[in-house]
Parts: structure tokens; C-alpha cells; sequence
């Protein structure tokens, strides 16, 4: 299949399995919705001042997960918020308790 090239980039027409498969490469861990998918999160540690730090992005399976793997990176006697792109799943207190939702 031809190509076209843009600003350094290689792009070419992909139809039928071989999209699906560039599909999955592509946004494995990003949210895609297929079985299996990972999504993407963020902490945000709130400072002294009550502004959001940011802290590591990082994939996980669901919120369970996605929680858990955001508990080892809090400061101590920080609170934090952990984010699903939009969505806040919920808070940490200073004490590393975890409330869901927003």
C-alpha cells in the first residue's frame, strides 16, 4: 500500500485486520476498549498550599488496580487525587485513607 510522508512521519492506508492490528499496537495501555485494556491514570499530590502536583501517569486494569499501585507512590502526610483522564476515581487523606468518586 502506498504512503504519504509528513513532517517526518510515514503514514499508510490500513484496511480490514491489518487496522485492528495497528489499532491494538497502537493504543494498548491508552484506553483502548478491547479485552484486556489497560487505562490510564494520574496522581496528583496536593500540596500544602492546596494546588495539585503532578505526579507518574501509569496503566492499570481498573480502579482496583489502579488504586493500589497509586498507594505506593503518595507522600507521606500528603493527600492526594487519583484521575481517569476526566474522571476523578477518588481521594487519598493525609492519613492514605481512600474515599472514592468526586
Amino acid at each position: 500500500m502506498g504512503g504519504a510522508k509528513a513532517r517526518g512521519c510515514n503514514f499508510r492506508s490500513l484496511s480490514g485486520n491489518d487496522r485492528q492490528i495497528e489499532d491494538r499496537r497502537t493504543n494498548a495501555g491508552w484506553g483502548w476498549s478491547g479485552a484486556g485494556a489497560l487505562s490510564t491514570y494520574r496522581i496528583y499530590h496536593v500540596g500544602n498550599d492546596g494546588r495539585l502536583a503532578v505526579g507518574e501517569a501509569f496503566a492499570a486494569s481498573g480502579d482496583a488496580e489502579a488504586v493500589a499501585r497509586a498507594r505506593a507512590e503518595l507522600l507521606p502526610g500528603r493527600p492526594a487525587e487519583l484521575w481517569q483522564g476526566g474522571r476523578m476515581v477518588g481521594q487519598f487523606s493525609k492519613a492514605h485513607e481512600f474515599t472514592p468518586g468526586g
